[in-house]
């Protein structure tokens, strides 16, 4: 493809898949012309915030430009406490040892067997409810104290007799 033919269609504001479409060629092929004549085409849509509003594209993360890097972090924050409060209200919602429930944040969950915890747990946020409900099923309610005392040896969880 030659430059000047090139050089107008980016003019025209077109994006590579446009520039491929009305040449009759591939996507991958207008980017080899694009190196090969030190050409650039324009980004598709500016940076612009959904929740807040920003448009500084330094305040986001690459390849995202719908949320600002501080509204996707509360964001994901929010996703993690509402799946955490979701399992907590699935499981019962008291610890499975002393039957404590004042505060529900205080509660954790504990794998009765460390060998079958997914080793993606802690990106349990971005998983389906459905997988997140597999997972819960390996563990049990414990708060913050009785966990603490578990994994410390001070406190057994019984075999028999788990609520």
């Amino acid at each position: 493809m030659d430059r000047p033919t090139l050089a107008s269609m980016i003019a025209e504001g077109l994006s590579t898949r446009q520039i491929a479409a009305r040449s009759a060629t591939s996507q991958t092929n207008i980017r080899y012309w694009l190196r090969k004549h030190e050409l650039r085409t324009s980004p598709s849509k500016p940076h612009r915030c959904v929740d807040c509003g920003g448009s500084d594209p330094d305040k986001f993360y690459a390849g995202i430009k719908h949320v600002c890097s501080r509204c996707w972090n509360r964001r994901t924050v929010q996703r993690t406490q509402d799946t955490m409060s979701r399992i907590r209200e699935h499981m019962g919602g008291r610890c499975q040892l002393c039957d404590y429930d004042r505060y529900p944040v205080a509660l954790e969950l504990h794998h009765l067997d460390r060998r079958t915890k997914d080793p993606e747990f802690r990106r349990m946020r971005f998983w389906s409810w459905q997988r997140v409900l597999d997972e819960a099923e390996k563990c049990i309610l414990l708060c913050s104290n009785c966990h603490a005392a578990v994994h410390a040896g001070l406190a057994e969880i019984p075999q028999k007799g788990v609520q």
